[in-house]
């Protein structure tokens, strides 16, 4: 500005020649502040969605760089990726949890169902065949102990389906859900009037369950 605008400066400037100096210095730190408050406001966006929590939302702010410098849109384009790979991460890591979960509760539910059972089992079985024999005087406790056996097998093999659902893997979702529907129709004295022809893609087991 002061090289096209008819201002000298001499060797020791003048009061007014420093006014005019003063001045050209304002516009010119006022301008740069501008350009740096444009080109920060680009890298504080893109700070900004490196937070976001949805990687979506985030991937939105980082492709709203288009009229910013090739630098910050490399920028962007680097955070993009990176989001994408996290988010990847993060739905590859649960898949692998509730797999591990599933495993977990298969193994306790088959414990449940071969070890506990059987041994419930056995105790009733004897203990009806031990009231056979029985004065009257212990038939009675003897066959409470196998009712007693009994209704704890029931309630280790409702444990072991809520656990994990046998139905599920050996008769499909479609039937695991009429048996599901079953269930709470006997809990809550309902009665259950659906169908079971309904027509489901194949799913990943992850979905089914």
């Amino acid at each position: 500005m002061l090289a096209w605008t008819p201002v000298t400066v001499h060797r020791v400037a003048t009061p007014s020649e420093l006014v005019v100096l003063g001045i050209g210095l304002v516009l010119m730190l006022t301008f740069d502040l501008v350009l740096l408050r444009r080109a920060f406001s680009t890298a504080a966006n893109a700070a900004s969605s490196m937070h976001a929590a949805d990687s979506a939302q985030a991937q939105n702010q980082a492709g709203s760089f288009e009229s910013a410098s090739a630098e910050v849109r490399a920028l962007a384009e680097a955070l993009e990726g990176m989001l994408s790979r996290l988010e990847r991460e993060r739905r590859d890591s649960a898949l692998r949890e509730l797999a591990a979960q599933e495993r977990e509760r298969l193994r306790i539910a088959s414990e449940l169902h071969d070890e506990v059972g059987q041994m419930l089992t056995a105790i009733a079985l004897r203990a009806e065949r031990a009231a056979e024999d029985a004065d009257a005087a212990d038939r009675g406790a003897l066959l409470e102990i196998s009712e007693t056996a009994l209704s704890g097998l029931e309630d280790v093999r409702r444990i072991a389906r809520e656990l994990r659902p046998e139905v599920l893997d050996d008769l499909g979702l479609v039937n695991a859900v009429v048996a599901l529907c079953g269930r709470v129709d006997r809990q809550r004295a309902s009665a259950y009037g659906g169908s079971s022809t309904w027509s489901l893609p194949k799913l990943a087991p992850e979905v089914e369950l």
